[in-house]
């Protein structure tokens, strides 16, 4: 998951993204999640990112099972540590990644109770000859998103390198309340 955070400061728009030369503060914590004895392993990762100017965010990178019942209860897991103790209440965050369902399923409609889609329903999955659409970024209320611009890719490039197609979303963070 590649995310763009832009925000207004003091010398304009700018681009806060997931990669270590704009983001000055970060914490990070990957954890497994519970699958059938002898499954494919599932983890998510939750970081807290700060840029120089103090706008933070929280994102989750997610993959979830081919298993529904576990994509629920997944969700809920990945939801209720965002939420637990009101790490998240004064922050802002964004959670995306491999859904292994669409939007009728039940662990997509669980996140867009929580959150906005950020992203367009557009085909994912699979690379080769996308026609499924079961990737996508979530932002919580408050964050905006931005008419970005298309990034050329080269296809044969995308095809060659994951099963998936990538997805992102370019978006703007309110102003931290201090």
């Amino acid at each position: 998951m590649w995310l763009d955070l832009a925000r207004a400061h003091p010398a304009g728009v700018g681009g806060v993204d997931a990669g270590p030369s704009a983001v000055t503060g970060k914490r990070s914590a990957r954890s497994a999640l519970p699958v059938e004895f002898l499954g494919n392993p599932r983890t998510y990762t939750v970081a807290r990112l700060q840029d120089e100017f103090g706008y933070a965010a929280v994102a989750a990178a997610i993959h979830l099972p081919l298993i529904a019942e576990q994509r629920r209860n997944h969700v809920g897991q990945i939801l209720a540590e965002l939420t637990r103790d009101g790490a998240t209440d004064s922050l802002p965050w964004i959670i995306g990644g491999d859904l292994n369902e669409d939007q009728s399923a039940p662990a997509w409609q669980i996140l867009e109770a929580h959150a906005n889609l950020a992203t367009p329903l557009k085909p994912s999955f699979p690379a080769h000859n996308a026609h499924r659409v079961i990737d996508a970024i979530f932002a919580t209320r408050g964050v905006a998103v931005l008419q970005g611009e298309a990034v050329a890719l080269d296809p044969a490039d995308l095809k060659a390198a994951t099963d998936h197609l990538p997805v992102w979303a370019d978006l703007q963070l309110p102003a931290q309340s201090n």
